[in-house]
């Protein structure tokens, strides 16, 4: 019930700012912004959705990584925002999918991550030096 409610809210905001909209500006330009915005949504998943989910797959794959909240998966989430109609999805949409391309471009490449592991005393034996041969 809790999310019906919260879909009806939703829906009368977005018609509260398409009025708001309206009123400032001509119905083309909101038609225009629409259709603008879902082609935007489109291209994100396109070209970006393979990277989005398989960074939201990778998030998710482990109960550690969810304490670790990462835009990418955002990236993807914004991008279906966007084909939903309505400047507040349009609006969140466009945030989610900036902050989804800014965690794909800060993540440090395979290269430069490091290979060290830390081990306790127990899980390890020093080796005799030998000359090498």
């Amino acid at each position: 019930m809790m999310i019906l409610s919260l879909l009806a809210a939703w829906l009368l905001a977005e018609v509260i700012v398409y009025a708001l909209f309206f009123t400032f500006f001509s119905a083309t330009s909101g038609f225009l912004i629409g259709i603008g915005s879902i082609a935007a949504g489109v291209m994100t998943l396109r070209f970006g959705g393979r990277q989005f989910v398989r960074n939201a797959i990778l998030h998710f794959s482990s109960p550690a990584a969810l304490t670790k909240w990462r835009s990418s998966p955002l990236g993807l989430l914004g991008a279906v925002l966007l084909l939903v109609p309505g400047f507040i999805s349009d609006a969140l949409g466009l945030l989610f999918v900036i902050l989804g391309v800014i965690a794909l471009w800060r993540r440090p490449s395979p290269a430069a991550r490091t290979r060290d592991v830390d081990l306790s005393s127990d899980e390890w034996t020093r080796l005799p030096d030998e000359p090498p041969k």
